[in-house]
C-alpha cells in the first residue's frame, strides 16, 4: 500500500509517498513534491493540466510555434528578471493554418520555468468558449499536487492541523487520515529525503551518485564486482535510476555512466531494462542505446519544477518574489 505523509508549513506544504502502511519510516519514498500554494499565481495555474481560451498573438515558422496572448490568465512569471518569453508557446504540427487574432483553446503541459515560459498543446474547441467576451480566460484548472498524489494514496499521513485535515477531506473525503506523533516533524531530516544526500548506498556494494544541475543530471554508477555480475548489478542500478529520476521529478538530459559491459548484447538489454522502468503513463520519456563506454542516455520531459530546482529556489526566495510577499513570507516564518 502507499502512504501520504502531509508536512504542512507557513510558507510551503511537503508531500511525501511512501511505499507502505501508516508511520513505516523505513518504507521507500516513491514521490516527495514540494507544494508552495502561496506562489502558484507566478506560475501556470496550478500546474500542467490548465485549459485556457486564448489569442493568437504571434505565428513564427521558423520556429515553429505559436505565442498565444494568455493575460491574467497565466498571470506573470515567478521573477520579470529572467528575460524569459511570458507568453504561452504551443507548438504548430499539424494546425499550422492558424493565424494571427484567432482564438484557441491550448491545455498547459509544462510549467513556467527560469529560461522559458510555459508551454501548451491546441485542442479542440470545448463548450466554455461559447461563454468568452474577447478576453483570455481559465476554463479548467489542473489538478493541485495535494490532489494529485491523494488519489494515488491508500491513507494519510499529517500533522493536526485544521487546515490540512480539511484539504485532504476536500480531495477525497472517504480516504482515511492519520496523525503524526507529534507536531514538530521537520521535512528536511533525512528520513524524508529522496536520497540520502547526493550519494544513495544499495545493498552488495552498490552506489549511485547523483549530480543534478541547471542544464541536465549526472548520475554515476559505483561497483567493484566481476564482469560476469556487470549486467546484473547494472540493472539493479537502473531501477534505482528510474526511482530516483521518477522521484526527484527530474527532466531534460540525464546522463547515467553504468559500469562497462563486454559485449553489445548486454548493453542492449540492459538499454531495453532502462527503457521500461522509465514507462511512465504521461511523461514523454527517450533512452539512447549504452554506448561502449557505458555512458546512458535519458531525454525526459520536464514537469513544472523539480525537486532540487525548488530546494535551490528556497534559498532565496526573497529575490524571486514581489516584495509584498517576501515581507509576508518573512512574517510568517518569524512569527
Amino acid at each position: 500500500m502507499n502512504t501520504l505523509y502531509v508536512i504542512d508549513q507557513p510558507a510551503q506544504r511537503d508531500l511525501i509517498v511512501r511505499a507502505g502502511p501508516p508511520h513505516d519510516l523505513e518504507a521507500p519514498i516513491v514521490t516527495r513534491v514540494i507544494d508552495w500554494p502561496w506562489m502558484r499565481p507566478w506560475s501556470t495555474p496550478l500546474g500542467s493540466g490548465a485549459k485556457l481560451w486564448a489569442r493568437v498573438q504571434e505565428v513564427s515558422k521558423t520556429l515553429g510555434v505559436a505565442f498565444l496572448d494568455t493575460g491574467k490568465a497565466i498571470p506573470p512569471r515567478l521573477t520579470t528578471g529572467t528575460g524569459a518569453d511570458q507568453r504561452t508557446m504551443v507548438p504548430l504540427k499539424e494546425r499550422a493554418n492558424i493565424r494571427e487574432g484567432s482564438w484557441v483553446c491550448v491545455e498547459i503541459i509544462t510549467d513556467a520555468r527560469e529560461d522559458k515560459g510555459p508551454r501548451g498543446r491546441l485542442i479542440p474547441p470545448i463548450p466554455e468558449v461559447a461563454t468568452s467576451k474577447g478576453k483570455a480566460q481559465l476554463l479548467r484548472s489542473a489538478v493541485d499536487p495535494l490532489s494529485a498524489l491523494v488519489e494515488t494514496a491508500d491513507a494519510v499521513v499529517c500533522l493536526s492541523k485544521p487546515e490540512a485535515v480539511a484539504a485532504i477531506r476536500g480531495a477525497r473525503a472517504d480516504i482515511a487520515v492519520d496523525f503524526f506523533p507529534s507536531d514538530s516533524v521537520n521535512p528536511a531530516d533525512p528520513q524524508w529525503n529522496v536520497t540520502d544526500g547526493l550519494y544513495v548506498p544499495l545493498k552488495g556494494g552498490l552506489s549511485l551518485l547523483v549530480e543534478p544541475g541547471f542544464t541536465g543530471t549526472m548520475i554515476d554508477v559505483n561497483a567493484t564486482v566481476r564482469a560476469s555480475e556487470r549486467l546484473e548489478t547494472n540493472n539493479r542500478a537502473a531501477a534505482e535510476v528510474a526511482r530516483v529520476v521518477q522521484a526527484l521529478n527530474l527532466g531534460g538530459l540525464i546522463v547515467v555512466d553504468f559500469l562497462n559491459l563486454e559485449t553489445k548484447a548486454e548493453r542492449a538489454r540492459l538499454t531495453e531494462h532502462l527503457r521500461g522502468l522509465m514507462e511512465h503513463p504521461t511523461c514523454q520519456f527517450d533512452v539512447e542505446p549504452v554506448n561502449h563506454l557505458g555512458i546512458g542516455l535519458i531525454t525526459r520531459a520536464r514537469r513544472g519544477f523539480s525537486i532540487p530546482e525548488q530546494q535551490r529556489a528556497q534559498v532565496d526566495l526573497v529575490n524571486r518574489v514581489p516584495l509584498s510577499y517576501a515581507k509576508a513570507l518573512e512574517a510568517t516564518r518569524d512569527g
